[in-house]
């Protein structure tokens, strides 16, 4: 079984640009969070998994693939929602400034559980 908590932190080590980190179930449940604010991470998981339920309505209407990931690019950061194996979703913000390609050129290689 894997240990969210130690995958969480050993993913912050990696990428110092991202600021926060969450993984829930499929449903929005959060699993292990590094955010401070319980309550954050809780209504972050429940918008990430509307989220989800929406991109799959919209592309079955459209016929076309289940995205793998979402990312939201706000004002001063980026939420990148990814689908994990076994029904988990990761939930990350990363800090405006990072280097995109070079996160996900890493991140693909080294971060699926």
């Amino acid at each position: 079984m894997v240990n969210f908590d130690n995958f969480l932190d050993d993913f912050l080590a990696r990428y110092p640009d991202v600021d926060g980190a969450m993984i829930t179930d499929d449903k929005g449940t959060p699993i292990a969070s590094l955010f401070i604010d319980e309550e954050q991470a809780t209504i972050l998981s429940g918008l990430a998994a509307a989220m989800i339920s929406t991109s799959e309505w919209i592309v079955t209407e459209l016929d076309e693939d289940i995205p793998d990931d979402i990312m939201l690019r706000l004002e001063h950061a980026y939420v990148q929602i990814v689908r994990m194996k076994k029904d988990k979703v990761l939930i990350a913000i990363m800090k405006k400034d990072i280097k995109l390609s070079v996160f996900f050129n890493s991140f693909t290689r080294n971060f699926f559980l």
